[in-house]
């Protein structure tokens, strides 16, 4: 616990260190979360805007959802529809790093036992905090951090999500500040039977949360969207990013070949 008076704090800038292709901020040292059901393109959002803003900055991307080559196998996807919107970008350097976290140098898994207390919750997350840290040290211009996903290092211990993304979340903003280095951490978060993995628990640790949802069009829609009976619509909406000014408008998302796409606004379709 720490009780101080008034001091002279460090103002740090709170701008937008890159828009997603969604029209996303991702604002200096805070904390977002993707959240929603699996498929609904969290993964393909973080990837496309991971590679869009490596031209600008240094990018880390956490992953531990799947092996390497299947994971690569995305981003090469991706990869080649990013150079198609922008050509120049093939001559670029991309300046990102991809760290799987499947299992450490002894092969045994990064993920919570199912027995976990706290003290394993707070080992796990300072052994993850230490390789993000790390590179924040190694790296000259830190800005964007993904964690696909944060649901993965607590599958087996549900009821420790929240403790481990608060300890996790306290680590990195440590290491922010002795740094002097800010950059804006992205963590994907599984929802399952319209609850978020973790709770309020998790949802407390988060500076905002980015809400992705699906819909299949039915009968009494089909109209409405001039759309094919059965066809699936993808959505995306931040709910709010604190101390942060950000377009909560909900909008459409067109779900191509793997890639999202910016759409029209959910209140044009429907008006």
């Amino acid at each position: 616990m720490k009780i101080h008076g008034l001091v002279k704090f460090q103002k740090v800038e709170d701008k937008s260190i890159v828009s997603s292709a969604l029209g996303i901020p991702y604002p200096a040292r805070r904390f977002i979360a993707f959240e929603g059901e699996p498929k609904t393109g969290k993964t393909i959002l973080a990837v496309q805007d991971a590679l869009f803003a490596s031209k600008y900055c240094d990018v880390l991307y956490v992953y531990n959802e799947t092996t390497c080559e299947m994971f690569m196998d995305i981003v090469w996807n991706i990869f080649n529809y990013v150079n198609q919107v922008d050509p120049k970008l093939d001559e670029i350097d991309y300046r990102i790093t991809f760290l799987e976290l499947n299992v450490d140098e002894n092969g045994n898994p990064f993920c919570l036992p199912a027995n976990a207390n706290r003290q394993m919750v707070n080992f796990l997350a300072k052994r993850v905090a230490d390789l993000i840290v790390s590179w924040i040290i190694k790296s000259k211009e830190p800005k964007l951090v993904f964690i696909d996903s944060i649901t993965q290092f607590a599958s087996d211990a549900p009821a420790q999500t929240g403790a481990f993304v608060k300890h996790l979340y306290y680590l990195l903003h440590s290491i922010f500040t002795k740094t002097q280095k800010y950059p804006c951490v992205v963590a994907i978060n599984q929802v399952v039977d319209n609850r978020a993995f973790g709770g309020f628990k998790v949802a407390h640790a988060y500076d905002g949360i980015v809400s992705f949802k699906k819909y299949r069009i039915d009968k009494f829609t089909t109209k409405q969207f001039n759309l094919p009976l059965g066809t699936l619509l993808f959505t995306a909406s931040v709910e709010g990013i604190r101390a942060f000014k950000t377009n909560l408008d909900e909008f459409i998302v067109n779900y191509e070949k793997g890639l999202l796409k910016r759409g029209k606004f959910m209140y044009e379709l429907t008006s």
